[in-house]
């Protein structure tokens, strides 16, 4: 499966990459380039688990983002392309529910901004819907989220963190 999601995943650096500096479309393809080939990804490779799959969903999920951003407007493909990778993020790793909640920080704030409240509403149904589909499917996922020795060692470091400050 790592070796299936490889060429996917640098496909994408490339295209997130392009995405943020069009102009350049050398530097984009050795970046990619360097990312396909470094020590980093093909440790993750070689290293059967889920990380590999994860990486693929979280670069869709950075794409989709900053393709949104790029657009005026937002349409149907756009949330279901959303959906389909927060969903399947979700179902591959917990540590992506990490990343997509200040992604979606980060991109619901730049919504409200620019005052594109439409595309805001529909974007919380998309993020909404993603997490009911996940949870429906496998139920289980709330309990190991926020209770268990992992739960609650994260649970535990968040309080601790906060209270420092």
């Amino acid at each position: 499966m790592n070796i299936l999601c490889i060429p996917f995943s640098i496909l994408l650096f490339y295209q997130t990459t392009l995405l943020l500096n069009q102009k350049h479309q050398k530097y984009a393809l050795f970046a990619s380039f360097v990312y396909g080939v470094s020590i980093g990804t093909i440790k993750v490779v070689l290293f059967l688990r889920m990380y590999t799959v994860m990486q693929l969903w979280c670069l869709l999920a950075l794409y989709l983002h900053l393709r949104m951003i790029r657009e005026e407007k937002l349409r149907l493909r756009d949330y279901v392309l959303l959906g389909v990778s927060a969903l399947l993020g979700a179902m591959t790793h917990y540590y992506f529910l990490a990343f997509l909640f200040i992604l979606a920080l980060c991109f619901g704030i730049y919504l409200l901004k620019n005052r594109r409240f439409r595309e805001t509403i529909g974007y919380c149904i998309t993020m909404a819907g993603a997490a009911i589909t996940a949870v429906a499917i496998y139920p289980a996922m709330l309990k190991h989220i926020f209770s268990g020795y992992r739960g609650d060692e994260t649970i535990n470091n968040l309080k601790g963190g906060l209270s420092s400050i």
